[in-house]
């Protein structure tokens, strides 16, 4: 299942259709999201934090962390392959675009100290077109041959074609551990 509150999507089915998140079967329910949001389960259902609306909550609703800028596009990662179990885990954002450099951040969530770090990542440089400038990350699968590491590619440009209207793709190898 998909999560982005209040909705679930159940992406099995022949035809994924948004339901409302049912209070009988998750316990703390984030409420609309109105920015961009994500959320992280574990594999019982239970919400353990997820992000809406510039913040990033704990399963309890309550902010540990506010995100730059509200954070355009979000991934969560968690370290190491055993999703289940684990107790930390990366958020990467982007920030800026349109009139400002594209920046990329990464914040680290522990579930178990309750805390959230800031890591400034990277960042690609305004070109001067507010009007089509604009950022995006996409991460890869993990790679057996080097230890389940992942390639995070951040881009960010003008969004017209040629070399001469900038635009840049950085690649980013991101760990197993976060």
């Amino acid at each position: 299942k998909w999560y982005t509150a209040p909705m679930e999507i159940d992406m099995i089915s022949t035809s994924p259709t948004p339901l409302l998140i049912s209070p009988t079967i998750r316990t703390n329910v984030p409420g609309t999201v109105l920015k961009a949001g994500n959320g992280y389960y574990n594999s019982a259902g239970d919400l353990l934090f997820y992000i809406a609306d510039g913040n990033i909550y704990d399963y309890n609703n309550t902010i540990m962390s506010p995100i730059r800028g509200g954070g355009t596009e979000i991934i969560v990662l968690p370290f190491e392959t055993n999703n289940n179990c684990q107790s930390k885990y990366s958020v990467f954002i982007t920030t800026g675009g349109f009139t400002s450099a594209s920046s990329l951040w990464q914040y680290i969530v522990d579930m178990k100290s309750m805390t959230v770090t800031e890591v400034y990542v990277d960042q690609i440089s305004y070109n001067g077109s507010p009007s089509t400038e604009y950022g995006a990350i996409a991460l890869s699968k993990p790679n057996p041959a080097s230890s389940n590491d992942r390639y995070l590619y951040f881009l960010a440009g003008p969004g017209t074609i040629g070399a001469a209207n900038g635009g840049q793709i950085n690649k980013i190898i991101i760990h197993n551990n976060g």
